[in-house]
């Protein structure tokens, strides 16, 4: 690859990223007990466009899905606060809620169900939104661009600098303040640091959870 075509490789690379943070809204309750629970239940996204509007609803396809978001709603807060996004997102859609969310979600409804306390200590959804924005974002930067993930040491190689290194010269100010270096936002693409927070949250939901890991960890590798 030419220096010229490298570097216009670059510049599309670097506004494709800069138009897909625009768009970039961090969920606050949104951390790694909701990712793990999300893959644990074969989460996935349909649309419907109501009254000319187009609105999403969420399916879960793992057998005994609905159930294993009942029992964490009942002993984790975050796992709460996203179980309740879930059944929400099923009312307005217009969508019959599972039978074994319905008890939850009139109780929702009424306010007669206490969530439950939060745990002491920092929290775990700190940042995770943009964390998980940096590794898809990556990821695209990959496939679109035809971009390696991280830097190649090769003699002669004359091509664009790696996706991460693009992320973090694109986001320096904005989405990657706080990040000491592009070290860090390495880390974050290459999973290990979106990983290693899900496995732990595995273990903050309890051992009745950890049966799950396997599924988990496999519905993980294919997001």
């Amino acid at each position: 690859m030419k220096k010229q075509e490298a570097a216009e490789v670059e510049r599309a690379a670097k506004e494709y990223v800069l138009t897909a943070a625009s768009s970039f809204t961090p969920v606050e309750w949104w951390g790694p007990i909701a990712d793990a629970l999300g893959f644990a239940v074969g989460l996935s996204k349909r649309e419907m466009k109501i009254d000319g509007a187009m609105q999403c609803y969420y399916v879960m396809s793992a057998p005994g899905g609905p159930a294993l978001l009942r029992r964490a709603a009942a002993e984790n807060r975050d796992a709460f606060l996203f179980t309740k996004y879930i059944v929400a997102s099923y009312i307005q859609a217009g969508q019959s809620v599972p039978t074994e969310l319905r008890d939850f979600a009139a109780q929702v409804l009424t306010g007669t169900i206490a969530v439950p306390a939060e745990k002491t200590g920092p929290k775990d959804r700190d940042h995770w939104s943009r964390d998980v924005f940096l590794y898809f974002t990556a990821r695209a930067l990959v496939r679109e661009f035809g971009l390696q993930l991280t830097r190649v040491n090769r003699r002669g190689y004359i091509g664009p600098r790696s996706a991460c290194e693009l992320l973090y010269e694109a986001l320096a100010d904005t989405l990657c303040a706080g990040l000491k270096d592009d070290g860090r936002v390495q880390e974050i693409c290459e999973h290990r640091a979106i990983w290693g927070k899900i496995d732990e949250a595995c273990n903050k939901l309890g051992p009745w959870f950890l049966p799950h890991l396997e599924t988990v960890a496999a519905n993980f590798r294919e997001s």
